[in-house]
């Protein structure tokens, strides 16, 4: 072995023997989940947390539970009416004594970390202080109808997916009538829209044998039994149109004219093509719900590019926000239904059993560590933690500085990301395995 070779698995050594020995820290918590958003989503992580041991309590800040989901014509899974099933999830929060269900309630402060927090919620009846070991966000969507980013006007024949889909539930006739669904100009980044379009040009076509055409920018069909559903429609004879850059919508006698160049058989037979029908259809612009900018100041949580929930984060699922025990149901980018929710809900609750196993535990040390004769309680680190992992606690007896208080950051709620490592200015912060002494004896033992 040359010299080299030697010191550096010597340093190895000194370096993973620093690991073996790192301290256990004690930890208490708080068993109990809050959930926010009284929709499906939030109604099956209350669930899931209950069937794990955990206290739950579940807000919603409308006047009854449900949210979107009853509006719904069908489940695409299930085949089942969501109403009725809704009706069922209701039944079980009801009989589960750990489940509590509060309404009309929101919540307006948020403080602590991950296992101890102090949540303050206004009811009808005032404000209440609820202790929480974790927070699961469950506050969905919203829609906006907008026509005239398809240059179309606001007409009795020009659908929302949601209207159309509300006008069915209701039993109106549409026999004779024949639809255009227009789909992926400005909801490209989203999946729902295709797969609510694909269910209802279905219905119509079964029902009340409509024709229908469905004009696509990308038809987004991945997950459980959806490729299957595109099929389905292509073999009931549904038309799909690739959509061009020069596409043209135009209403006009009551019928919908749309001008298109196939992308496909342009160079063999050139020209446009007109697709005529008594209705089109467009997805709403889907939005962050309205109350989304007051809860993540409330939670400090960061938005994505879009302004939703989820930490834009490749290391990282859509379930996780930018703090530890703050997590996120129901991700908007994927196809938001039903499999999917419950799919979502029982991840979260199994990361939050994960997190809390117990009302006491003990977990290895292996956060940054600080060196409280050092440390001048600057907070550069408490602020410039982007997981406000960070706590400054008092003790003069503990702490043998100046000023009797240290930082320290959270074993729960720290994801070892090492930033305040890097940018304390006093050196009183080490990460274990990676402290100077360490690294210093790794490098003098590749260098000789």
């Amino acid at each position: 072995m040359s010299k080299n070779n030697k010191n550096s698995g010597v340093a190895n050594l000194h370096l993973e023997s620093s690991l073996e020995s790192l301290p256990r820290e004690e930890m208490s918590v708080t068993r109990r989940v809050l959930v926010i958003g009284g929709g499906i989503a939030g109604v099956e992580t209350a669930l899931q947390c209950a069937e794990r041991g955990f206290q739950v309590t579940l807000i919603e800040r409308s006047e009854k539970l449900g949210g979107a989901f009853g509006k719904l014509a069908a489940l695409v899974e299930a085949g089942e009416n969501p109403k009725d099933y809704l009706q069922s999830k209701f039944g079980q929060l009801e009989k589960n004594p750990l489940i509590e269900v509060l309404t009309q309630t929101q919540l307006v402060d948020l403080t602590g970390l991950v296992g101890n927090f102090t949540a303050t919620l206004v009811t009808g009846t005032g404000k209440r202080k609820v202790k929480v070991g974790a927070v699961t966000i469950a506050v969905g969507l919203q829609t906006v109808f907008c026509p005239v980013k398809y240059g179309l006007a606001m007409e009795p024949n020009v659908l929302g997916l949601t209207k159309l889909t509300g006008e069915l539930i209701e039993g109106k006739s549409f026999t004779g009538k024949d639809f255009t669904f227009v789909l992926g100009k400005t909801t490209e980044n989203f999946v729902l829209p295709f797969i609510s379009a694909l269910k209802n040009a279905i219905y119509l076509k079964e029902k009340f044998g409509s024709g229908v055409s469905i004009f696509y920018t990308n038809m987004k069909v991945g997950g459980d039994g959806l490729e299957a559903l595109y099929g389905q429609a292509r073999n009931l004879g549904i038309n799909f149109f690739k959509i061009s850059e020069n596409l043209e919508l135009k209403l006009q006698n009551n019928q919908v004219t749309v001008s298109f160049q196939d992308p496909f058989i342009g160079n063999k037979l050139p020209g446009k093509y007109q697709v005529v029908s008594d209705y089109i259809v467009i997805p709403e612009e889907i939005v962050p719900v309205e109350n989304i900018a007051e809860l993540v100041e409330v939670l400090k949580v960061k938005l994505d590019a879009a302004d939703f929930l989820g930490e834009n984060n490749v290391h990282v699922g859509p379930q996780f926000t930018s703090r530890e025990g703050i997590y996120v149901v129901d991700d908007i980018y994927a196809t938001s239904c039903l499999a999917h929710i419950k799919q979502d809900a029982e991840l979260v609750a199994g990361e939050i059993a994960g997190k809390l196993p117990a009302e006491a535990f003990s977990v290895e040390g292996d956060q940054p560590q600080v060196d409280a004769a050092k440390c001048v309680v600057c907070l550069t680190c408490f602020r410039c933690c982007p997981h406000k992992a960070i706590e400054i606690l008092h003790d003069a007896e503990k702490y043998n500085n100046l000023y009797g208080s240290a930082a320290r950051m959270n074993p729960l709620a720290c994801r070892r990301c090492g930033v305040c490592v890097a940018e304390c200015p006093g050196k009183a912060i080490q990460m274990p395995g990676y402290q100077d002494a360490q690294v210093v004896a790794v490098l003098e033992g590749l260098v000789g």
